[in-house]
């Protein structure tokens, strides 16, 4: 991984030109470390001076993880970040702190400034909050995001002359009453028209600026990974898990397939439970989905230069057999939330396995390669709170679009699975060592471990990988 980027430098705020000295996007930046929320935390403070001056300075392709954990917390170049997790925790934290600071000190702020999950690169945006209606002799540009060149207009200054009080416009320019008559009508006219156009060009700068949206950095992933789920030409459905089955199954301790819950019958016969069976049916029917979904499908929004025209979310129980014959398909969930994932999982040399009455939870490896275990273990006696994740990257059915499954044997390991494919310190190192000639990515399966803190996950690793033709 040492071959990834130079030895980095850290960026000096010394250096810099009065140029950025004066953007008030820069200006900004400045507010928010000496603030109070900022103010007892270098290493934040540090992590939002560095990312803001890379980005100002057209840096953005090192705006990634290594290249962070090196500069600002004294990583070697070379480190691993799936083993050391000190960027991704401090970017969760860093966000954090930016939310306080905008509700609390910020609170008047005219410009707001976010890290978007899923990357780092900083993004400032006017907000969008009426604002008191104030008379100004003039009004600054709005702001953008990083890099944005300055363009500085220096007028030149006209000496004024002035006409004596007792001097006429006829004995000024010398013409006669007709061709004064002839001259007004003339400006007249050309007062109109000059009017006209620049009200259209007003009018055509103000829709500009209304539906622009701020310029942020397109990820080499996007060409190289996510164009192939998303793009004009073909038809994607999210499906976004049926969390109440996670409930349902383990009060009933069984297992639901894909057949009984296409037909109805999961909810047929139900086994005894704690509770009387009209309130356990009545869970089985509930609408929940997780709220690492709700995440999931934020972050797909927040890609730059993501097609998502042709892109549909799906609830897990509205989707038929014939939703997946065309196009493309995106699985979010855990195992036991989303059935649909039964379909591809004889192709798939990693699946998971709940021994519901045992409490036992398995990730099954079909091929264990020399190192590999056959079954990875997970019990919720675990001291170390180990969670697993899957990303698989799969034909469909028919062999005519891509599926993307993003799965684990929790909520936890479901946004584990979902931290590797939105970082791009993970992602792209992983694609381009499987890039074919050709420069098209070859079908994958990663499985992923880490620890669940709460129901988040942290300290992401790759245990073990298949890489088709590999």
């Amino acid at each position: 991984m040492a071959n990834l980027i130079a030895t980095p430098t850290k960026p000096n705020r010394r250096t810099q030109s009065p140029e950025i000295d004066d953007d008030p996007r820069w200006q900004l930046v400045e507010r928010i470390v000496a603030s109070p929320s900022f103010a007892k935390s270098e290493r934040l403070s540090s992590f939002l001076t560095c990312v803001c001056q890379l980005a100002q300075t057209g840096q953005t392709h090192n705006i990634n993880e290594q290249y962070i954990g090196s500069v600002v917390f004294g990583r070697n170049p070379d480190y691993d970040p799936g083993i050391d997790s000190i960027v991704r925790s401090h970017a969760s934290r860093l966000r954090h702190r930016l939310g306080q600071y905008f509700t609390e000190e910020g609170a008047e702020e005219e410009l707001l400034l976010t890290i978007p999950k899923g990357g780092y690169i900083p993004v400032f945006e006017t907000r969008q909050a009426p604002r008191p209606t104030q008379i100004a002799p003039s009004q600054p540009a709005t702001p953008r995001p990083f890099p944005d060149p300055a363009i500085v207009i220096d007028p030149e200054i006209f000496p004024s002359q002035s006409v004596p009080a007792h001097v006429s416009a006829a004995e000024t320019s010398g013409a006669t009453p007709r061709e004064n008559k002839i001259l007004v009508r003339a400006l007249t006219i050309a007062l109109i028209v000059t009017t006209l156009v620049a009200t259209a060009s007003i009018g055509a700068f103000l829709m500009e600026r209304r539906h622009a949206r701020p310029f942020v950095a397109v990820s080499e992933s996007v060409p190289l990974f996510w164009s192939s789920l998303f793009n004009a030409s073909d038809r994607t459905n999210v499906i976004l898990a049926d969390s109440g089955l996670v409930i349902l199954q383990n009060l009933t301790r069984r297992r639901i397939t894909l057949d009984t819950y296409l037909n109805g019958d999961y909810l047929k016969n139900l086994p005894p439970s704690p509770y009387p069976a009209a309130q356990t049916v009545n869970i089985g029917i509930r609408r929940y989905t997780s709220i690492v979904d709700a995440g999931i499908e934020n972050h797909l929004f927040h890609i730059p230069g993501l097609n998502m025209d042709r892109t549909q979310f799906r609830y897990a129980r509205d989707l038929r057999m014939d939703d997946i014959k065309q196009g493309n398909l995106v699985l979010l969930g855990t195992y036991e939330s989303t059935p649909w994932v039964q379909l591809f999982e004889p192709s798939m040399n990693f699946y998971f396995e709940n021994d519901l009455t045992a409490g036992v939870f398995s990730i099954v490896n079909r091929s264990p390669h020399p190192g590999e275990q056959r079954k990875y273990d997970a019990t919720a006696s675990d001291p170390d709170h180990t969670v697993y994740g899957l990303v698989a990257y799969r034909p469909t059915l028919s062999g005519s679009g891509k599926v993307l499954i993003l799965e684990g044997q929790s909520m936890a390991g479901t946004e584990t699975a979902a931290d590797f494919v939105f970082d791009d310190g993970y992602l792209l190192p992983f694609l381009r060592s499987i890039r074919k000639p050709d420069g098209s990515i070859p079908y994958f399966e990663l499985l992923l471990r880490s620890r669940s803190i709460g129901v988040e996950a942290s300290r992401l690793e790759v245990i073990a990988s298949r890489i088709e033709d590999r």
